[in-house]
């Protein structure tokens, strides 16, 4: 049985458990501070990527990865034209 069944498995067994299994932001902070696909160093400035981080600046309080509420902005078919 591959660990994807398996998961899949105990979810349903179990639905509360997995249903409300996350990791605190302080946590997710604390592991992605340092290293992470988004890092932007330019000039001496260290800034990110992230999607849902709308400031740009590598910091805790703007972050879209560890933040429990994000704001993100997308664009829709509308809006290209199309």
């Amino acid at each position: 049985m591959s660990l994807v069944a398996q998961t899949l498995g105990k979810a349903l067994i179990f639905p509360y458990i997995y249903r409300n299994m996350s990791a605190s932001p302080d946590l997710l902070w604390a592991l992605t501070r340092k290293t992470n696909a988004f890092l932007v160093k330019r000039s001496g400035a260290i800034l990110t990527s992230e999607p849902n981080n709308l400031m740009g600046k590598h910091c805790f309080k703007y972050s879209g990865l560890a933040n429990a509420e994000v704001v993100g902005v997308e664009e829709t078919d509308a809006q290209r034209g199309e």
